[in-house]
């Protein structure tokens, strides 16, 4: 299975009907939480598993073409907005 690391760091889609389904670690978002694509008219994303909503993919992929970031590579870059991003969503989750 995927992580959030793969999802986020990879080829995302513009679609606010699409989401981003994920495994929580010690009750929170991680990296390497085991995440999945899902559509957002089914409940949970159509699969009945222990995954939650983490975001769509139009606010993903908005937040990751506005980032200015300092990564030396596209890798590193992608790498050093996911984590960023991560933060943002576990805290307006608390």
């Amino acid at each position: 299975m995927k992580t959030l690391k793969d999802i986020l760091t990879g080829s995302l889609d513009y679609s606010s009907q699409w989401g981003i389904y994920a495994t929580k670690i010690d009750g929170k978002f991680a990296l390497e939480s085991p995440a999945r694509f899902g559509q957002r008219i089914f409940e949970n994303g159509g699969l009945l598993d222990n995954s939650e909503y983490f975001s769509n993919n139009e606010s993903t992929t908005d937040s990751r073409a506005n980032y200015c970031g300092t990564g030396d590579d596209e890798a590193d870059f992608y790498e050093e907005w996911a984590e960023q991003y991560l933060e943002e969503i576990n805290s307006a989750n608390d």
